[in-house]
């Protein structure tokens, strides 16, 4: 329908495509001021609602501020000179140089630990003790530019001690230290101060240099080695539902699931005791535990000279947890972090060197100080996730591999439960992993940045999660990784990049979202298609009761989700709430007749039958659940086989999906027959077409670099971006629903 020109030299508003009835007039929904308080409040509550339910927002927004402010941990202790410098101005005396620096080549030696059980052997002082089942040099040759470097140890684990009630993610842990090669300066070492007491440091690694590797002796080089040393525990520990408890039947000896004991049967479980006899199993005997196979160290590659006196300082501040350290190591390397620790650690006292006597002094000269290189563990090396990891080489492990042990068995007669557990026991044969280990330098700013995040824990990210949980979780760890260098082809700061693009139009797009739909419910529902506004309402209220049916949404997501929905679906109802003079609360509801411009718009919204919208909706669901668009995929996907629990609710999914899009496209229709863009505010579709353009970007190997999980990238994936291309166009040529509030009043 073609507009109408007034000629008139004045400009005047462009006009609709609708063309009014003569005299009628036009008016939108008039409310009184009361109104204004629901409005803000349903506002409010939505943008309170999202802030709860946004962890990663204010997760991130975390991040950036302490990563901010500790990535300037002890730059105040700079000495902005080099060592040469230092020399020639007198000031050797009065900084600490880098026991490794730029130069130096080192070696990096583990051991892996194992607690003996407790009716084996104890040491002097009735603390369990601990054999070495590995011990060498992995690393040769290092400087402090090298990164991503790769090792596949080789463990035999004995499955005995993880029999006993009493197991910690400790039992099995590694220690590694770094060995500088010779020459360097800790050849002219004879004294060293570390904030760990001598019968920790004397538990750690053993190491000394490589012609004195193993041996039993533990000189002074071993005792500095092993001062420095990090420790990582290589057990992780979750709870065992009780459907996977096994119980033995005294009548015919089948394993049967716990949940499948008749009714009336008194079976009771039993497990080994910490000292190796059978007891009536406890709650901490449901433990599952998992040996980790995959592990990352770090070294911070800090080689400035700092201030002796302020490093003093600081040791003398570390020195009052000793006896912390001395009473329970495991929380002293839980309290251990780059900001209270870094370069403080460890000093050394190094001898004058002959080399360079001073005039004047006689030969007698103060000693020179150094610091001990800063080493850590990523606590987010491992994930719940199988898969194919590329580091120079590709890699099939498991980064969490289940120990094959009974820890309980549940009968009737405690006798059949003890002989059961006992010949368990005695079968026992090692368990074989590789265990992968990589090593790379980091500056202190990454360093801070992995123990940031490592101090979130990851128990969450348990096997027996859901398929998407444990695949979103491990893509995190792995990024994580990436960034400390764990993986030289990964690109991580593309992926981070690439991701804050995704991720960070989502916050503004919902807050706009709501913004238009609380709008256009105080204004009109002009331009607006009924029946497209209400299927996309409802598909968003049935996603919203489907993710809380399967535990994947907070609460505050929930009850935003349903807020909003309601908002869409009153923009679009006839109806209005009227308001007495004395009460605050509305007196009754009023159904509101349509004006011109509503019924032109119907009518045009109308030209898509419904007859065709339902075929439309049918067709889709049907292709959705016999085709699933979602498992074709164009871009291939990174990741384990999916299980039989992905597909728990693909119904549900193929009657929501298409609901929504044929609800798209009912308003895409309405705004091609109107001219008018409505539905949405532009900027929200310029926001959502910027997230989708990335989302396609980050499934493109050749731009994000190699992943191990990664998502796919299917034909139902497509036909959204094809849907939000289509809405982008329309932004950009039709005119904002907005722009025609002139003419409204003209009309009136």
């Amino acid at each position: 329908m073609s507009t109408i020109n007034v000629p008139n030299s004045t400009k005047t508003p462009a006009k609709s495509p609708l063309k009014p009835e003569p005299g009628s007039g036009v008016s939108g929904r008039h409310k009184p001021s009361r109104y204004k308080f629901v409005y803000r409040s349903i506002l409010w509550v939505s943008v309170g609602l999202i802030a709860l339910g946004s962890n990663d927002i204010s997760h991130a927004s975390k991040t950036l501020v302490v990563t901010t402010v500790n990535s300037a941990a002890h730059t105040s202790l700079y000495q902005n000179q080099s060592w040469d410098e230092a020399v020639a101005t007198g000031n050797r005396y009065t900084v600490a140089r880098p026991l490794i620096d730029l130069e130096q080549k080192f070696d990096v030696g583990v051991t892996v630990w194992l607690r003996r059980a407790e009716e084996e052997t104890q040491d002097a002082k009735g603390a369990v003790a601990k054999t070495a089942i590995y011990q060498d040099i992995v690393f040769r040759g290092l400087q402090l530019w090298d990164k991503a470097r790769l090792a596949k140890i080789p463990l035999q684990i004995p499955p005995r001690i993880f029999r006993s009630g009493n197991i910690s993610t400790s039992d099995l842990h590694a220690s590694i230290t770094l060995v500088p090669q010779s020459p360097s300066i800790l050849d002219r070492m004879w004294s060293f101060s570390s904030w760990s007491p001598t019968s920790q440091k004397s538990a750690r690694s053993r190491l000394g240099s490589p012609v004195e590797f193993g041996t039993s002796e533990t000189s002074l080089l071993d005792r500095v080695v092993d001062s420095y040393a990090v420790t990582i525990n290589l057990v992780r520990l979750y709870q065992k539902t009780p459907s996977n408890e096994v119980v033995v039947s005294e009548e015919d000896g089948l394993l049967l699931p716990e949940n499948n004991v008749p009714e009336g049967s008194e079976a009771s479980c039993y497990a080994f005791a910490d000292s190796g006899q059978v007891m009536p199993a406890e709650r901490r005997h449901m433990l599952k535990p998992y040996i980790i196979s995959k592990s990352h160290v770090l070294v911070a590659d800090e080689t400035h000279l700092f201030d002796l006196k302020g490093l003093m300082e600081m040791r003398e501040l570390h020195s009052r947890y000793s006896g912390v350290c001395e009473i329970a190591p495991e929380i002293c390397d839980k309290m251990r972090n780059y900001w209270t620790n870094g370069p403080s650690e460890t000093l050394l006292q190094l001898a004058a060197d002959s080399s360079d006597d001073e005039p004047g002094t006689g030969g007698k000269k103060e000693p020179e100080w150094a610091y001990a290189p800063y080493l850590t563990g990523s606590r987010r090396a491992s994930g719940p996730k199988a898969g194919i990891r590329s580091i120079h080489v590709a890699i099939n492990a498991d980064d969490l591999v289940p120990i094959p042990v009974t820890r309980q068995v549940c009968d009737r007669n405690a006798s059949n439960a003890a002989s059961r557990l006992i010949a368990e026991r005695d079968e026992d044969q090692p368990i074989n992993v590789i265990w992968h280990l990589t090593f790379s330098t980091a500056s202190p700013r990454k360093i801070v940045a992995a123990e940031l995040y490592g101090s979130h824990s990851t128990k969450d990210a348990s096997p027996d999660h859901s398929e998407v949980v444990q695949l979103n979780d491990q893509r995190m760890l792995d990024m994580m990784d990436a960034f400390m260098g764990d993986s030289p082809d990964g690109h991580p700061r593309r992926k981070y990049i690439v991701g804050l693009l995704i991720w960070l139009p989502v916050f503004p797009q919902i807050i706009l979202s709501i913004l238009y739909w609380v709008r256009r419910v105080r204004s009109s529902a002009v331009y607006l298609s009924i029946k497209g506004t209400c299927m996309i309402a409802l598909s968003y209220t049935l996603i919203a009761i489907l993710n809380a049916i399967q535990d994947e949404s907070p609460p505050p997501d929930f009850l935003e989700t349903l807020l909003f929905s309601a908002s869409m679906l009153w923009a679009v109802a006839p109806v209005e709430l009227v308001w007495s003079e004395l009460n605050w609360m509305p007196s009754s509801i009023k159904v509101m007749k349509p004006n011109h411009r509503e019924r032109a718009v119907r009518r045009l919204d109308e030209r898509f039958q419904k007859r065709y919208v339902l075929a439309v909706y049918v067709e889709l669901t049907l292709l959705y659940y016999f085709i699933s668009p979602f498992n074709v995929y164009l871009i291939a996907p990174v990741d384990p086989p999916t299980t039989p629990t992905s597909h728990a609710w693909t119904w549900a999914w193929a009657l929501i999906n298409p609901l929504y899009i044929t609800g798209r496209l009912c308003q895409i229709m309405l705004n091609y027959r109107s001219r008018v863009f409505a539905g949405d505010y532009k900027v929200t579709v310029y926001l959502w077409a910027m997230s989708t353009l990335c989302g396609l970007i980050s499934h493109l190997e050749w731009v994000m670099g190699n992943d191990r999980v990664k998502t796919g990238w299917s034909v139902g994936d497509a036909c959204y971006a094809a849907m939000v291309g289509i809405l982008v166009v329309q932004a950009t040529w039709l005119r904002r629903d907005s722009e025609l509030g002139t003419e409204n009043e003209d009309e009136k």
